[in-house]
């Protein structure tokens, strides 16, 4: 059996509380905004779970969509644009820059 840190990385306390009170299922789509190099989205890539980082830093991106691509092969890297205005349930915007205007 994998020790915490093999199963879900290097995860923010507030994102594994979330996934132990049940508010984040396998049927829902995560959206990491100020994903850096997608730490967060370690256990979501091995589960399974439809996932999308994005993030200010071209650097950043680059490391999460190699990290996607280890750990979830058919997960398309560039998701429909128009995705997010349709659909968005839960999110968590801490420590996000506000965009530029």
């Amino acid at each position: 059996m994998p020790d915490l840190q093999e199963q879900f990385g290097q995860i923010d306390i507030y994102l594994f509380d979330q996934l132990l009170r049940g508010r984040i299922g396998p049927t829902m789509r995560v959206l990491d905004a100020g994903c850096g190099s997608g730490r967060n989205l370690v256990y979501f890539l091995r589960e399974g779970y439809d996932v999308f980082g994005v993030d200010t830093d071209p650097i950043a991106i680059e490391d999460t969509r190699r990290l996607a691509a280890s750990h979830a092969p058919a997960l398309p890297a560039q998701p429909d644009p128009g995705l997010w205005r349709r659909q968005l349930r839960h999110a968590c915007a801490c420590g996000v820059q506000p965009w530029p205007y």
